[in-house]
């Protein structure tokens, strides 16, 4: 008889990395809002993190929230039973859609050792972030708005008006780690 696999807790894997990155960061666990599975229309992510989170709805979440306001979003990996997604929740100020915004940063999957998953993000992860809302900041100070294709969760690519390239994103104060 097969032993069942038992899926990580995502909370308790949350707040292990949120201590190891750079900065203050918190996880708070994510309730679902209705029965069918949590809403999950703040993802911003055009791969991975919106595959999973729209083709498996997963029950449990954590939301890192870090020392500038960014927000993170972690879940169990659907097929991959002990490894995580971890991805951006869109930030303040997005305009449309941030299903299938190209110009997102891309979710990343990361093992369950907290102290590498960490590094992870902090290495690969932050510096897309950093980048993508500087670009959502950027065109939302100049009125900007990214055209997106119509239809459920924004399906497809996105389509960037002619515009000047934002000013080069500049990092968070202090170095990370």
């Amino acid at each position: 008889m097969p032993v069942p696999q038992v899926r990580p807790n995502v909370h308790r894997f949350a707040r292990r990395v949120a201590a190891r990155l750079p900065g203050t960061w918190t996880a708070d666990a994510r309730p679902p809002v209705n029965p069918f599975g949590t809403d999950y229309s703040e993802v911003w992510d055009s791969q991975i993190l919106d595959w999973a989170t729209t083709e498996f709805s997963p029950w449990k979440a954590a939301v890192l929230t870090g020392p500038h306001g960014e927000r993170l979003l972690a879940i169990a990996h659907p097929t991959r039973h002990s490894d995580f997604i971890i991805g951006a929740l869109a930030p303040p100020g997005h305009s449309g859609r941030p299903r299938g915004d190209e110009a997102a940063p891309l979710a990343i999957t990361v093992p369950p050792d907290p102290a590498r998953a960490a590094s992870l993000v902090t290495r690969r992860f932050l510096p897309r972030y950093d980048n993508a809302t500087a670009e959502v900041h950027h065109r939302h100070e100049h009125g900007e708005h990214r055209h997106q294709p119509a239809g459920p969760g924004g399906g497809g690519r996105a389509s960037r008006v002619q515009q000047p390239a934002p000013p080069a994103a500049t990092t968070r104060s202090g170095p990370r780690h």
